[in-house]
């Protein structure tokens, strides 16, 4: 038997929280047993329902979209999964960003690249950042802000939101026109 020392076990826990493959070669029987158990699976769901509740505070636009559409809870396992999170909220809630800006879901790219410059420039940012939208912002911010049900189809089209701290509420919104639309 492989005895372990208390930086390997806490490893080899930290790995079977986040559902990853041990690197411990040891006793098998052991490893097995934590596998299996109640308690681990308690403090794997304690885990992942405390980053959910730094998530939800900090990213709150990004996060009510991932509700809406039914994500939530599995891109948060996944983030929690992949991720070493910061206790901080503002250090977990910013890596949360990143990692949803890598996601395949574009709508929700560009929700997290918005709550992501507004933060930066309420921070003290002074940069001048620009996102394309393929949905009126304002729409899609009200419903997201109030829980309203999204209604995509009704709010197509294309725009610009500008963010930059020098405007009253640190961005603005421009209806991008094409030469077709404007004959």
């Amino acid at each position: 038997m492989l005895m372990m020392n208390t930086k390997n076990q806490q490893q080899l826990i930290l790995e079977l929280l986040k559902e990853q493959v041990p690197t411990f070669k040891g006793d098998e029987t052991y490893v097995n047993l934590l596998k299996e158990s109640l308690e681990l699976e308690i403090a794997r769901d304690v885990s992942i329902w405390w980053r959910s509740l730094q998530i939800e505070r900090y990213c709150i636009i990004t996060s009510n979209y991932l509700k809406l559409t039914t994500q939530f809870d599995s891109v948060i396992k996944a983030f929690y999964r992949t991720k070493n999170v910061s206790p901080y909220i503002e250090r977990a809630g910013q890596c949360f960003l990143d990692f949803v800006q890598q996601n395949d879901d574009k709508l929700l790219v560009t929700i997290a690249h918005f709550e992501d410059k507004l933060k930066r420039v309420k921070k003290g940012d002074n940069g001048n950042y620009s996102i394309h939208w393929n949905y009126e912002p304002l729409s899609m911010l009200d419903s997201l802000i109030h829980g309203k049900p999204l209604q995509l189809e009704s709010i197509k089209g294309s725009y610009l939101t500008i963010i930059n701290a020098n405007f009253e509420n640190q961005f603005e919104v421009f209806n991008v026109f094409s030469e077709e639309e404007s004959v």
